[in-house]
């Protein structure tokens, strides 16, 4: 009787029932050996992909111990390659990954760009959930059962398993984690689900370097031209005088950085009762952040003639034209 029910208590533990598990010595072991070498990993590359609030997230990515990160992620379906050194993210891009930026969209495409509110997500902070997994890693309380041994490109390993998921740990030194896959019950406070992802850890952890050159969102010269006209500045030539023609002239300042699409101003010939006397409109060229130019425009036409006869007070006004931001 005696050998019977040690054979019942064996044949229990073999299938990782009760606290009586044979194996939990050892998943324990295998357990502690993993989160000590990933502990003192420099990095670790991630491959996979998991959910956050519901939005869908693949990532190849590598993180750093010391906060660094890079790689590629797809997310809800627009790729992006994004860098985060020293504190700061930046992002590469097409159109679609920027379109909450408006007008903007179009000239952040193709380029490096940081500072803007799409990068929240990109984060070495935000990408690190897709481990979130190993935070309730805890040798002797979960993941105490192996429920089977497999193998994950080549290597042989054991799998660890729990009602939040499986961790897969190599059977060979140094022991540490393959792959983590979270049950379809799991899910963190913040609101993170569906975690599949591989593990690697490369030796020596890759430098990240900050990329230039970078479209900032807080540095207004990186940013696309926006002209703003001086109206101290207008300027009527000696041809008003004449009565076949006006021309005006303005100092226009570039507020911000390098010229993308097209800029004008319109100018505008006022009698002082509000009627019209001829408006033309001329392009704005490239220029330097914070330098300004003038521009001028030639108004003719029957009205200018008429009014010039009798005479009288008029202005002119001056409407600057910057596309991207005019909404």
């Amino acid at each position: 009787m005696l050998g019977l029910a040690l054979a019942i208590l064996v044949a229990l533990g073999l299938n990782g029932v009760g606290p009586l598990d044979l194996r939990s010595p050892v998943a324990r072991q295998d357990l502690t050996a993993a989160l000590a070498q990933y502990a003192g990993a420099p990095a670790v590359h991630v491959l996979g992909a998991f959910k956050h609030d519901g939005h869908a997230f693949h990532v190849d990515v590598t993180i750093e111990r010391d906060g660094d990160s890079q790689g590629t992620v797809v997310s809800d379906g627009r790729t992006v390659q994004y860098r985060y050194a020293g504190g700061r993210g930046y992002a590469l891009a097409g159109q679609d990954f920027w379109s909450g930026q408006g007008s903007l969209a179009a000239f952040f495409a193709g380029r490096w760009v940081t500072g803007a509110e799409e990068l929240t997500a990109l984060s070495t902070a935000s990408l690190t959930r897709s481990l979130a997994l190993l935070d309730v890693a805890r040798p002797g309380s979960t993941f105490d059962r192996v429920s089977r041994t497999t193998r994950i490109s080549g290597v042989p390993a054991a799998v660890l398993s729990d009602r939040y998921g499986d961790l897969y740990v190599s059977a060979v030194a140094p022991q540490r984690f393959l792959r983590l896959v979270s049950s379809p019950s799991y899910r963190t406070h913040d609101g993170v689900t569906d975690m599949a992802v591989d593990l690697d850890f490369p030796t020596p952890a890759p430098a990240v370097q900050v990329p230039s050159p970078v479209v900032s969102t807080d540095d207004a010269a990186t940013l696309p031209a926006q002209f703003a006209p001086d109206e101290n500045s207008i300027q009527h030539g000696p041809d008003c005088d004449l009565g076949s023609s006006c021309t005006v002239s303005i100092a226009v300042m570039n507020q911000r950085g390098p010229q993308f699409g097209p800029a004008s101003a319109d100018f505008h010939l006022v009698r002082d009762d509000g009627s019209d006397l001829g408006t033309c409109s001329t392009a704005i060229g490239p220029a330097p952040h914070g330098q300004s130019q003038t521009v001028s425009c030639t108004v003719s036409g029957s009205a200018w003639v008429a009014f010039t006869r009798v005479g009288g007070r008029y202005r002119a006004e001056v409407t600057v034209h910057n596309p991207l931001y005019d909404g």
